[in-house]
C-alpha cells in the first residue's frame, strides 16, 4: 500500500513518443521516471521508435500494444519471434502468459551460414554465429524453395498471434473500475 500511495503523490503518467498509450501505476518507464512510480517487476522502457518495451526475465523483449488496467491484461507483440524459444521459462515473470486461440503453425529450420539468408524468416534470437534458424509458415509450400534445400527441419511449433499477459498483484482493477486513480 505504501508504494501505491508514494507513486500516487508523484506525477507518474507518461508515454513513449506519440503513440497515445499512457503508462501509469503499476508500470513505470526506466530512465524516465523514479522507481516509486511503479511496482517491482513492472518496469518498461521506450525504444528509439517510441515503442513501449517489456523485457522479460528471459531477455525476450515484447512490444506493448495496449494495457487494460481494469482487467489487468497487457496486449503485446513479439517482433523478433523470440518468445517461441523462451515460453517454457516464462514462469519467472510477474506476468502470466495467456495464449489466445489464434495460432499460426511454423516449421523451424536450422540452416548453415553458407546459404543465402532470408531475413523475412530469420529468428535472430535462435540464430548463432554458425547457423541461422528460420521460421516458415507451415501452410506455405517449401518443396521448391532453394533457400531451404540445405536446411534441416528441427520441429513444428504453434506460435500465438496474440500475446496477452495478465497480472494479479498489485490488484488495481477495482480502483480502475471506479476511476479512482491518479492520472
Amino acid at each position: 500500500m505504501f508504494i501505491a500511495e508514494l507513486g500516487a503523490s508523484l506525477n507518474c503518467t507518461v508515454s513513449c513518443g506519440n503513440r497515445g498509450l499512457h503508462i501509469r501505476f503499476p508500470f513505470w518507464i526506466k530512465d524516465r521516471q523514479p522507481e516509486q512510480c511503479g511496482y517491482p517487476g513492472f518496469d518498461l522502457s521506450c525504444n528509439e521508435k517510441g515503442d513501449i518495451v517489456l523485457e522479460l526475465p528471459t531477455a525476450v523483449k515484447l512490444y506493448i500494444d495496449k494495457i487494460d488496467y481494469e482487467n489487468q491484461v497487457i496486449y503485446a507483440s513479439d517482433p523478433q519471434g523470440c518468445l517461441l524459444s523462451q515460453h517454457s521459462n516464462f514462469n519467472s515473470s510477474v506476468f502470466h502468459l495467456q495464449y489466445k486461440i489464434s495460432k499460426v503453425n511454423f516449421t523451424i529450420f536450422n540452416c548453415s551460414l553458407n546459404n543465402a539468408r532470408s531475413l523475412n524468416w530469420m529468428v535472430p534470437c535462435l540464430s548463432t554465429l554458425y547457423y541461422d534458424v528460420l521460421a516458415v509458415d507451415s501452410e506455405q509450400s517449401i518443396d521448391d524453395n532453394e533457400l531451404l534445400l540445405s536446411c534441416t527441419k528441427m520441429y513444428d511449433l504453434p506460435v500465438p498471434q496474440d500475446i496477452h499477459l495478465s497480472w494479479s498483484n498489485p490488484n488495481c482493477g477495482s480502483c480502475e473500475a471506479t476511476e479512482n486513480y491518479v492520472d
